[in-house]
C-alpha cells in the first residue's frame, strides 16, 4: 500500500493488524495491513496518532490541540440489535433512550442502552418511514398504502390514514396531533388526527414531492423537491387554512430538512454536500457548513442548541460506506464533534444530558444494528484515554504539542515522565 509523502505520524495496533496514518492533508486513515485496504477515515486534522494497549481505541491529537478518542472494532458499542431482515428507517427518541426501527417486520422499538426489545408497535407490515413527536409520546410510521400514528408507551394506534402507494416520509408535531406525509403516489399532505380519526386534511398538490418537515408546534410545514426549492407554508388552527407557499431557500436538491424546536430556524441539507441554517422570518442564511459527502440526515438537538448532520456517498448497493456524523453549535456555528465510521448510517442523536453522541449504524441488508455512544465532554474523553494507555506524554511530546507550557501529567493515574 502507498502512504504518500505527506505523512505526519503513524502507529500500529499491538497485534500489527491495523495501521493508523496521520496525513498532512488533515485526515487520519486506519488501514487493514493484511488486506492493504482503508477501513476508516477521520477528518479532524490529526498530527499524532497512537493505539491503546489492546488496540481497541485510537487516540489522536488534532490541529486544534484537542485529544480525540475513536473506537476501533466497536469498543464504544452500547448495544447490538439483530432483526431477521433489512432496516429501512431508524430514529432515536429526543432523549436518546429509545430507538425505533422500520423493518420488514414492522416498527420495532428498543431500549438504547441494553438493546432490549420493547413491546411491538403496529402491524407486522413493512415500515418504510418513522418519526417521533418532540416529547417522544407519539410515533408515526409510513407503510404501503397507510400512514399510522401510535402512542409510544402503550403501542395503541391513534390514527390510520390511507394513501395510494408507499409512504416514504412522515413527520409529527410536538403533541402528535398534526401529521405530515409524502409518498411515491401522493403529494405532500397534512392531517389533524384526533381520537383515532382523521379530523381534517389538506392536500398540497402545488408543493414538490421530496423531503418534508413539520414544526413542533404544528404551525409550519416545509417541503422540497428535485428543483432545489424549499417551500414553506403557515398552517391555521385545525388546518382551517394555509398561507400561499413561499420559497425560503434555493440551491442543490435537498435531501433532508428540519425545524428548530422553537421554529425560528430551518436546516436544509442537500445532495451538493451542503447544510444551511436559515432564519425563517428573514430568510437570511445564518450558518453554512460544507461537507465532503451528500447529506443523508440532519436534526436539531432537543433544546435547539446543536445541529447533528450525517453525510455519506450515494451508493445504495454497497454494504458499507464512510459515514461522517458531525455536531455543530447554534451559538457560534462551530463544529463541536465529529465521528467517522465505515458502515451505513441509520440515526444519530445527543443523549438527554448532551454529553454524548448516539449513533445507530448497520451493514446494508444484514438486519444488525450497532448502537454506539461517543463521549463529547473533555473530562470523559480524557478518562477513557487514560484508562487505555500505559504512560503519560514524554517531555519531548509535551513540548511538541504544548509549545513551552510547564510539563504536567495528562493522566493523573499514571506516573509523570521525568523531565530535566
Amino acid at each position: 500500500m502507498s502512504l504518500g509523502d505527506a505523512v505526519r505520524d503513524l502507529a500500529f495496533t499491538p497485534d500489527g493488524s491495523h495501521l493508523a496514518v496521520a496525513g498532512r492533508d488533515g485526515t487520519t486513515r486506519v488501514l487493514d495491513v493484511k488486506r492493504g485496504v482503508e477501513v476508516a477515515r477521520l477528518e479532524h486534522g490529526g498530527v499524532s496518532v497512537w493505539f491503546d494497549r489492546d488496540g481497541q481505541s485510537l487516540i489522536t491529537v488534532g490541529n486544534d490541540r484537542r485529544v480525540y478518542v475513536f473506537s476501533v472494532g466497536g469498543a464504544m458499542e452500547v448495544s447490538r440489535i439483530t432483526l431477521s431482515g433489512p432496516v429501512y428507517a431508524a430514529m432515536f427518541g429526543a432523549r436518546g433512550t429509545h430507538l425505533a426501527l422500520g423493518s420488514e417486520e414492522g416498527v420495532r422499538l428498543f431500549d438504547t442502552s441494553s438493546g432490549r426489545p420493547l413491546p411491538r408497535i403496529g402491524p407486522d407490515d413493512k415500515a418504510e418511514s418513522i418519526a417521533f413527536s418532540a416529547d417522544d409520546q407519539y410515533l408515526a410510521a409510513g407503510y404501503f398504502g397507510h400512514a399510522r400514528v401510535f402512542e409510544t408507551a402503550s403501542g395503541r394506534q391513534l390514527a390510520d390514514v390511507p394513501h395510494e402507494g408507499h409512504v416514504t416520509a412522515v413527520a409529527l408535531s410536538g403533541d402528535g396531533r398534526y401529521l405530515a406525509t409524502e409518498g411515491s403516489s401522493d403529494p405532500p399532505r397534512l392531517f389533524v388526527v384526533s381520537r383515532g380519526v382523521r379530523a381534517a386534511e389538506i392536500n398540497l398538490n402545488s408543493l414538490p414531492v421530496g423531503a418534508v418537515a413539520l414544526s413542533a408546534d404544528g404551525r409550519l410545514f416545509a417541503a422540497a423537491g428535485d428543483d432545489g426549492d424549499v417551500h414553506l407554508v403557515s398552517i391555521g388552527a385545525n388546518l382551517a387554512g394555509v398561507s400561499p407557499p413561499k420559497v425560503i431557500s434555493r440551491g442543490a436538491t435537498p435531501s433532508a430538512i428540519a425545524f428548530s424546536p422553537d421554529a425560528r430556524y430551518i436546516a436544509v441539507g442537500d445532495w451538493g454536500n451542503n447544510v444551511r441554517i436559515l432564519d425563517i422570518e428573514t430568510g437570511r442564511v445564518v450558518y453554512e457548513w460544507l461537507h465532503a459527502q451528500p447529506i443523508r440526515a440532519l436534526s436539531f438537538s432537543r433544546n435547539g442548541d446543536y445541529v447533528i448532520t450525517a453525510s455519506q456517498p450515494d451508493q445504495p448497493l454497497r454494504s458499507s460506506l464512510a459515514v461522517t456524523t458531525r455536531v455543530f453549535s447554534m451559538s457560534d456555528g462551530g463544529e463541536w464533534a465529529r465521528v467517522s465510521a465505515m458502515t451505513r448510517f441509520g440515526a444519530a442523536s445527543l443523549d438527554a444530558g448532551g454529553t454524548a453522541l448516539l449513533t445507530a449504524t448497520s451493514i446494508f441488508g444484514s438486519g444488525v444494528i450497532s448502537v454506539d455512544r461517543h463521549p463529547l465532554l473533555a473530562r470523559e474523553l480524557l478518562m477513557i484515554g487514560c484508562s487505555r494507555v500505559s504512560r503519560n506524554l514524554t517531555c519531548v511530546e509535551w513540548k511538541r504539542y504544548r509549545h513551552g507550557a510547564r510539563y504536567e501529567p495528562t493522566c493523573p493515574n499514571l506516573p509523570a515522565a521525568p523531565c530535566p
